[in-house]
C-alpha cells in the first residue's frame, strides 16, 4: 500500500513508457500522473480494507460480496478513470 504513495511525487515507469518524452515535464503531465497514482492507491486501499471485512464477516455472503463484487467493481471504475482522463487530455 505504501508503493503507490512514496511513487506519486516521483516518475512513474508505467505513464513515461507510454507518453511522449516531450510532455514528461510538462505540470499538467505531472498533476495527471499524481491524480491517477493517487486514484489507483485509494483503489487498493478500498480493496485492503474489503478483504479485512470478508475475514471478519467470515461468510459466504460476505465473501462474494467483498473480496470478489468490490474489488471487481473498483477496478471496472478505475480504468474506466483512467480511460476517460487520458482520453480527455488527448483531445
Amino acid at each position: 500500500m505504501i508503493v503507490p504513495w512514496s511513487t506519486a511525487s516521483r516518475r512513474q515507469d508505467g505513464a513515461f513508457a507510454v507518453s511522449p518524452r516531450q510532455f514528461w515535464s510538462s505540470p499538467r503531465f505531472k498533476q495527471i500522473n499524481r491524480q491517477l497514482t493517487l486514484m489507483w492507491g485509494l483503489v487498493f486501499l478500498v480493496m485492503m480494507v474489503s478483504h479485512v471485512i470478508a475475514g471478519a464477516i467470515d461468510t459466504r455472503r460476505g465473501n462474494t460480496i467483498f473480496n470478489w463484487v468490490v474489488p471487481i467493481v473498483l477496478i471496472v471504475w478505475a480504468v474506466k478513470r483512467t480511460g476517460e482522463v487520458s482520453a480527455a487530455e488527448a483531445e
